[in-house]
């Protein structure tokens, strides 16, 4: 299958890509930006099957010409907005998230592309996610409440109306909190996960301070790949969004014992002057997962531990990891 991959050098996309290529598929890589440090190493076994093409989604003849003599979709693009981009630049914000969608949905519409996966938010819950212990698909009533989440909502639901107005196999896929291999400051990625700015903190030597020992469902990002690969070979779906989650919710303080016990030197605490943004102001409920295993036979296999031995061993091949910007 060859597959067009928008966002395809960002923290989600590269992890796609990584997917699909180990499966045998011919991955036509769509961004902006360049592959990261180690990106080019990374995809070298696989120099036959993959087209790094640079492009904006912003860019209506960009993406036909890329998903030309594509069998399937991965739309991944984003702008991951904090809350000063939001302030500062909210136009790209919407450009991004919202035309980039338009585009791509048109761009899809017109080569006649198979399977579309659509990359949405679980922030698209917003202030439903803490009112829910369990957040379902079809339960809890998206809220969302910053640009970012509002704009992936508007791409979500203009995703869905493309797929009722012109018969497109579309699905949306509303990851939670990811964190995991390649993700890194992109410049358009503004909240960087808990568990990457710990994680730097250890390889820096600096002690890492929790505002509390938040606990969430965690979901690693070779996990949220292999749920979009599930949800690209579905038979026959029986729904159009998707949650995908971790299969445990652990704390951020039980990684940071972890890596004390791995990091020689490492200390962490919990305190009111914390060091680590958790990008949101209390814990929430945490993503049902019973339909993606029903419809596409989707198992997360990275729980804490897994996940843990993972994210170290490729943390071990990044030579320059504690000099991540945070």
């Amino acid at each position: 299958m060859r597959v067009l991959v928008t966002g395809a050098t960002g923290f989600v996309g590269l992890n796609v890509v990584e997917a699909l290529l180990a499966r045998g598929d011919h991955v036509v890589a769509f961004d902006a930006a360049p592959l990261p440090p180690g990106g080019d190493a990374a995809l070298l076994e696989f120099s036959g099957r993959v087209e790094v093409v640079t492009g904006d989604v912003r860019d209506l003849g960009a993406v036909a010409r890329a998903i030309s003599g594509c069998d399937a979709l991965i739309h991944a693009a984003a702008i991951t907005a904090g809350l000063e981009r939001e302030r500062r630049d909210p136009h790209l914000i919407v450009d991004v998230n919202v035309k980039g969608t338009v585009n791509a949905m048109d761009a899809a519409r017109e080569t006649g592309v198979g399977r579309i996966v659509h990359f949405s938010s679980s922030g698209v819950y917003g202030e439903s996610s803490f009112e829910h212990e369990v957040l379902h698909e079809g339960g809890a009533m998206p809220l969302p409440d910053s640009l970012y989440t509002i704009t992936k909502y508007a791409g979500e639901r203009i995703a869905l109306r493309h797929r009722a107005l012109y018969g497109l196999d579309l699905v949306c896929l509303r990851p939670g909190y990811v964190f995991g291999p390649w993700e890194r400051n992109t410049g358009v990625r503004d909240t960087l996960s808990p568990v990457l700015q710990v994680s730097v903190a250890a390889a820096r030597g600096e002690e890492a301070v929790l505002p509390r020992p938040c606990l969430r469902d965690w979901v690693y990002s070779r996990d949220i790949a292999d749920s979009a690969v599930a949800l690209l070979e579905a038979d026959d779906p029986k729904s159009v969004v998707y949650n995908s989650a971790g299969p445990e919710s652990w704390t951020l303080e039980s990684w940071c014992e972890r890596l004390v016990r791995r990091v020689p030197g490492f200390a962490y605490r919990i305190g009111d002057d914390s060091n680590v943004e958790l990008n949101n102001p209390r814990d929430r409920g945490i993503l049902d997962m019973s339909r993606l295993k029903a419809d596409a036979g989707f198992v997360p296999r990275y729980g804490l531990d897994e996940s843990f031995d993972d994210y170290m061993d490729w943390i071990n091949l990044q030579p320059d990891f504690a000099n991540t910007p945070l």
